[in-house]
């Protein structure tokens, strides 16, 4: 059974929890405390991922760290419709984009939101900033894409794309970065959480109506 190494609090860790539940995969959760327990910071964890960082999945022999890898792989392998990770080149392709926009260009807001949850304010005018630019482009794209009749962010259903960059869209509030002038973002994350088997987190609560 696929086992991942899991923090309740980090949003890269949900990205892979949404995904496999919405795929309905079983696995076993391998809790991991990084606040304040520092425990992927331990020879065991190290030994399985030298960055310490997570999520990590294990299946089998396979061991993976990562979000963006660990939902292609999900995706690929307990799919087999592929609807979540598109066959036709040009879409798996804007999806590996989006993925990467999600590890990178939206990563400050996570930064910002540790930083909150913490107690820390190094860097966090930078990040709020970083992050502020970063949802500004995620607005504008989602926008022309409703005007076009689409209502996800690559192709005519949800992919993993969407699932990787919601995380950090929802929780930008936690950040302390607003979202009251991005309506496009919030129809999308409403589109989301209505999602068959979506789960929340901690600063993420389900639809209420």
């Amino acid at each position: 059974m696929i086992k991942l190494y899991d923090y309740i609090l980090s949003d890269d860790c949900y990205k892979v929890r949404l995904l496999l539940a919405m795929l309905r995969v079983p696995f076993t959760p391998v809790k991991v405390n990084i606040h304040p327990g520092d425990e992927n910071r331990q020879p065991d964890f190290l030994a399985l991922n030298p960055l310490g960082t997570l999520p990590v999945l294990q299946d089998g022999e396979l061991v993976l760290r990562g979000a963006a890898a660990i939902l292609t792989y999900v995706a690929q392998t307990q799919d087999p419709a592929r609807r979540w990770c598109p066959t036709d080149p040009a879409d798996a392709a804007r999806v590996v984009m989006w993925l990467d926009f999600a590890e990178r260009a939206l990563r400050p807001i996570s930064d910002a939101r540790g930083a909150n949850l913490f107690g820390s304010d190094a860097l966090m005018d930078e990040a709020v900033l970083a992050g502020e630019g970063a949802l500004e482009i995620l607005e504008d794209h989602l926008a022309a894409r409703e005007i076009d009749g689409f209502r996800w962010v690559v192709g005519d259903h949800p992919t993993i794309a969407d699932l990787a960059l919601f995380p950090a869209c929802a929780m930008a509030p936690e950040a302390g970065i607003s979202l009251d002038s991005k309506p496009a973002i919030w129809r999308w994350i409403d589109r989301v959480k209505r999602l068959p088997e979506f789960l929340v987190m901690p600063g993420v609560l389900p639809v209420l109506n």
